[in-house]
């Protein structure tokens, strides 16, 4: 098989790099953004059922989409999904892997969608169970094209989010593990951010593997 020219090398290189940095800076912000709505919403009224202040073993990281904090949550999750599914378009020139590139798309449908329709509408849910199930999916499929250690990284993390997805149906005592509703939706939230966060900064710095699937 002929070597690539040095050119479409270095465009490859490009877009492995970009797509790193948009998953990086997309769930960084997040990160920041949600921190800086719970500061906010520790005393004011953030959810659809006008509850003052807020606790996050016991509420909803959506609640702060609704309220105080509503403007700083939707406009960073939005960009936190498109920035997911403009790093899969990237991935996906990079190498033939099929998986992981609809696992990020579908996550940045669901991110933006949590955006758009806070959980004061119907679907809210939908979107939000589609980027908890996917955001696990992508994790666990980047062991394909990652290299050690980083590849174990991403599958257990990507194995703890399947797990705390498990526990949605029994958020009572003592299956919420003692840290509450709120915990275990962060157990879910959390890992994958920081799955993204690690996966970017791998992006920038190593290459990746070309497969057929992924």
């Amino acid at each position: 098989m002929a070597k690539k020219a040095p050119n479409a090398r270095s465009r490859l290189d490009t877009y492995r790099k970009l797509a790193g940095l948009l998953l990086f800076l997309g769930a960084g912000q997040f990160i920041i953004a949600m921190f800086i709505g719970e500061a906010i919403c520790s005393n004011a009224v953030c959810s659809s059922s006008y509850k003052y202040g807020y606790n996050i073993a016991d509420d909803a990281i959506s609640n702060l989409g609704v309220g105080a904090a509503a403007g700083i949550f939707n406009t960073s999750i939005i960009i936190l999904g498109v920035a997911a599914v403009l790093g899969a378009y990237l991935l996906f020139k990079v190498y033939n892997g099929k998986v992981i590139t609809l696992g990020l798309v579908l996550t940045g449908i669901g991110a933006t969608g949590v955006g758009i329709f806070p959980e004061t509408f119907f679907v809210h849910g939908i979107f939000a169970f589609t980027a908890f199930i996917f955001s696990a999916i992508s994790a666990v499929a980047a062991y394909r094209i990652t290299d050690n250690p980083f590849r174990y990284v991403s599958l257990a993390l990507g194995a703890l989010v399947l797990v705390s997805l498990t526990l949605i149906p029994f958020l009572t005592y003592p299956w919420d593990l003692g840290i509450g509703p709120g915990g275990i939706e962060r157990l879910q939230v959390y890992p994958a951010l920081l799955w993204a966060i690690a996966f970017g900064g791998y992006l920038m710095s190593h290459g990746v593997k070309r497969l057929n699937s992924a």
